[in-house]
């Protein structure tokens, strides 16, 4: 009994082992992705902590870990170290019937491997490429064994150093991806390459290797949860071929696209007889992307645009060494701006980065480097076009490949792609038409109005370029409302998703974006959001709602939205209300405070069509401060909250003054008048009616020189001079006003006995201009803080209005030039459409308020960042400002003008007036 015990089990454990040995086994020898790197033993040959060994965490960048030199792309002459690298491991003895390569995911530059002193193979060249080296015969079985790595950074072709490396970002050294030994049996199946269309037709080429004995190749397609879809379907082997294609036909697939990215895997299983003797599972999406040239880009027979922007493989400590988390994270920003897509600029990502835009519904231009002119030599550049496409030829979420960029591209090597892709996806040279489309870059806004008639799909895959504050999210509104809806509209690549900063470890940790070559991203280096983030989730948010239109009507209850989806009807997703009463209205309370809030499921209302959302609120929703409004897609993800005030700013002031009982005292004096209140003396220059002084009981505030008239018009720039003031008791508040001032029609001071001032003026401008209104003084090293209700967080320019919504803000101050720091939301800068301001600072808090709407204030001035070409920063005089218009701001490569026409100046036509209420102290 216990010897056929022993035997029973002994078959189990037989069988399992060969079940197991039928999949691909990977043993990592490395970390598997940047956040759980293994020590390798390591040297280099020049730099820091050069020629003496110790260890180094793989993955990574040597220069990250403190080895060698930085050096960015445009650097003339680059360090060429050399890293030497040693990995001891162990083998197991079931491995010993095994065929065993060796993985490289990726290696910066040229690398020779050695397994226990013996070469691998061919020195491999390219570094962002997966490559392989069959080391069965090298191998030690169930013993230990030395892997030996050497890599040199600076490599020996030419093409490929300047394909790579002679660019506009930062080029490293070293192991950055993982490396693991792959276990297979002795005959394979080595890959396989997929194209499952829409219409649930289904073919699949299986390459094998190694074939003797294998009869079969059999497909199983399953769901996501493992369930079979459809019957296996097979084909036998002849002749020991080494690629069989099989085809099935799967009814009613669920589809891939981004809005619904269904997944299915393929089962794939090599026998003899019924013996297995290999199985792989593939993911795969069942979609069919086509360019209709002159008609636009098709994605299962549906339209698509293409919302995204180009993306480096990069984080300021690892460098190109990245994780699957920082991947998801990346996933996850992407779509909280409500892209759709992005670009591999300027090589293939990790692998695990595509599972992810698979997983989650992002379209993907995957690129083979080429920086630009010359690209890589022909041998190379067919080597490297066949190491991407048999990697990542399944994934669904590539609707085109990149042949380098900007020049970058070898004309000898376009056919490659479609050798080892079923799918014959375009090829795209990123910068110029081809492929039916064309990718442009850069481009005016007049040179796009031509393009969106010239009857090309137009689809620049880099726009906007970022610099510091500007590019991105400024002038998009402009672009986008010209392409929306034209057919020829195949999308835009927004140049880039982040700030390229490295931590200098040789540098006390600075964070290094080159100067000016790297910090033009929509994120800082550590994905600190800008406000161009928020700019662009509003214009590319798939529910549209013209916010202006709805300001004007006031019609809550009826919104007329556009659904700017490809495939998803409203009725699938679901808006929430609030309606609301703003905290601090009156300076006391902290938060907001919910009236009333209700879900509304979507309309029907079908892609890419226009309809009416009705909230059915109460009549008496007007009572309410303001109304918010949050669509959720049918995964329950928030898209956009747009934020509407209801309550008038004349009726915010109006709960704020209170009548005067008695008037305040006023003094004449020879230059001044004073104005003594309860608690305030005031003092108005007779010369030109600014505010001189303000004391509240013993404090002095440093409030003063306002308001001076700013402008920067074209003519002769006027003084402020006036030729007659007067003084008189109103409604028992004393008022000041000047009369037939050079720069105001009106200029009038009401001075109430409780310590409110008025200030009501008037002027008249037919001019072009960059801003206009008035500012006063206030030293910036007093202010400690704001808080407002009006569009914020962030500040806003006058061609990157969108994405500020109006609510009660707050903000500690800071005043730093671009890319010395990136502790968003800025404090210093314009802001748009607010009700009150309160400033805390180190004399107190001083309040002010408007009646108006729409109207701009502005705090201080900041510094430009290094060289910021047409990012230059304009402010007007004085420190604080409240503005009638404000400036644009241009790109790297473009003026403010050129990119639509909001860039352009403000055309001031008539006479523009306003009323602002100032009070110091704490309000009762």
């Amino acid at each position: 009994m216990i010897k056929k015990t022993f035997y029973f089990i002994a078959t189990l454990l037989y069988l399992y082992s060969n079940i197991f040995s039928q999949e691909t086994q990977l043993f990592y020898l490395s970390g598997k992705d940047a956040d759980s790197p293994i020590n390798w033993e390591f040297m280099v040959s020049k730099g820091r902590n050069s020629n003496s060994w110790s260890t180094i965490p793989v993955p990574s960048n040597w220069e990250l870990q403190g080895f060698g030199e930085f050096n960015y792309g445009h650097d003339k002459n680059k360090s060429d170290e050399i890293g030497f690298y040693k990995y001891n491991f162990y083998t197991k003895k079931s491995w010993e019937h095994s065929k065993i390569f060796i993985v490289f995911e990726g290696v910066m530059t040229d690398t020779e491997v050695k397994l226990n002193g013996k070469i691998c193979g061919p020195i491999h060249q390219g570094g962002f490429y997966r490559f392989e080296y069959d080391v069965t015969n090298l191998i030690k079985f169930d013993d230990k064994n030395l892997l030996e790595v050497k890599v040199k950074k600076v490599s020996e072709n030419e093409s490929i150093e300047i394909a790579e490396r002679k660019s506009d970002y930062w080029v490293f050294g070293g192991i950055f991806r993982p490396v693991y030994l792959k276990i297979l049996p002795k005959e394979f199946i080595e890959r396989t390459a997929i194209n499952a269309t829409h219409d649930g037709k289904f073919n699949i080429d299986v390459f094998l290797s190694k074939i003797s004995s294998a009869k079969n190749v059999r497909v199983q397609v399953v769901n996501i949860k493992g369930e079979k879809v459809g019957k296996a379907f097979e084909k036998e082997i002849y002749n020991s071929e080494n690629m069989v294609t099989l085809s099935s036909i799967i009814e009613n697939p669920k589809t891939w696209t981004a809005e619904t990215p269904n997944l299915y895997y393929a089962d794939i299983t090599l026998s003899k007889d019924k013996q297995i003797i290999h199985t792989v599972r593939e993911r795969f999406g069942f979609r069919t992307i086509e360019v209709r040239e002159g008609k636009g880009i098709y994605l299962n027979d549906k339209i698509i645009t293409l919302k995204g922007c180009d993306r480096h493989s990069f984080w300021p400590t690892t460098g190109r060494a990245i994780s699957r988390n920082k991947c998801y994270d990346d996933i996850m920003l992407l779509k909280e701006m409500n892209m759709n897509a992005v670009r591999m600029s300027h090589y293939p990502p990790d692998a695990y980065f595509l599972d992810l835009c698979d997983e989650y519904g992002i379209y993907v231009l995957d690129e083979v480097a080429g920086w630009q002119k010359p690209s890589y030599d022909t041998p190379t550049s067919k080597r490297l076009i066949k190491s991407t496409v048999t990697r990542d030829v399944n994934h669904p979420s590539i609707l085109f490949w990149d042949n380098g960029n900007e020049g970058g591209w070898n004309y000898e090597t376009d056919d490659e792609f479609s050798k080892y892709d079923p799918q014959k996806r375009r090829v795209l040279h990123p910068w110029e038409l081809f492929g039916g489309i064309d990718t442009d870059h850069y481009e005016s806004y007049e040179s796009v109005q031509q393009k969106m008639k010239s009857g090309n799909i137009f689809m620049p895959t880099e726009h906007l370029h970022g610099l510091y504050d500007g590019g991105l999210g400024a002038g998009l509104n402009d672009f986008w409302k010209l392409m929306w809806g034209n057919p020829l509209n195949g999308g835009m690549f927004l140049w880039v998703f982040a700030d390229e900063g490295v931590v200098r470890n040789d540098k006390n940790g600075f964070i290094d974006t080159d100067g000016n070559h790297a910090p033009d991203g929509i994120l800082g280096p550590f994905h600190e959001k800008e406000a161009s983030f928020y700019t662009i989730k509003e214009i590319w948010s798939p529910i549209y709602i013209e916010t202006e239109k709805v300001d004007q009507t006031k019609n809550f209850n009826e919104i007329e939205i556009e659904n700017r989806y490809d495939f998803t009807n409203l009725k699938e997703c679901k808006f929430k209300w609030q309606l609301v009463n703003y905290a601090d209205k009156k300076f006391h309370s902290s938060k907001n405070e919910i009236l009333a809030s209700g879900f509304v499921k979507g309309p029907n209302i079908e892609p890419r069509s226009n309809g009416k959302l009705n909230l059915n609120l109460s009549n008496n929703y007007e009572n309410a401060d303001a109304i918010f409004l949050t669509a959720y897609d049918y995964n329950n993800t928030e898209i956009y909250t747009w934020k509407w005030k209801i309550i008038s700013n004349k009726k915010i002031v109006d709960e704020f003054i209170q009548a005067s009982k008695t008037a305040p005292e006023l003094i004449e004096e020879k230059s001044e008048y004073e104005v003594i209140t309860e608690n305030f003396k005031f003092k108005i220059s007779k010369h030109n009616g600014q505010l001189v002084s303000v004391k509240n009981l013993d404090k002095e505030f440093s409030f003063n020189n306002g308001p001076q008239f700013v402008a920067d018009i074209t003519k002769e720039k006027k003084s402020n001079n006036y030729l007659q003031i007067k003084n008189y008791v109103s409604k028992n508040n004393q008022v000041i006003e000047v009369k037939n001032h050079t720069n105001f029609d009106q200029l009038k001071w009401t001075i109430y006995n409780s310590g409110w001032l008025q200030l009501d003026y008037s002027y008249t401008l037919n001019d072009s201009v960059n801003y206009v209104g008035v500012s006063f003084d206030y030293p910036e090293n007093k202010m400690l803080s704001m808080k407002w209700l009006g569009k914020g967080p962030y500040r806003v320019w006058k061609n990157r209005l969108k994405g500020q919504t109006i609510d009660v803000w707050e903000n500690n101050y800071k005043n730093f030039a671009p890319n010395t720091n990136w502790d968003y939301p800025e404090f210093v800068g314009y802001f748009a459409d607010f009700s009150w301001i309160k400033f805390d600072t180190e004399e107190g808090k001083i309040s002010v308020l408007t009646e108006d709407e729409n109207l701009f204030f502005r705090v201080y001035s900041q510094k430009d960042g290094e060289e910021p070409r047409h990012t230059k920063m304009i402010w007007p005089e004085g420190d604080i400002s409240f503005l009638h218009a404000i400036p644009p701001i241009g790109t790297k490569f473009h003026k403010a003008a050129d990119l639509g026409p909001s860039g352009h100046n403000t055309k001031m036509e008539g006479t523009y007036s306003a009323t602002l209420y100032f009070y110091f102290g704490e309000l009762n």
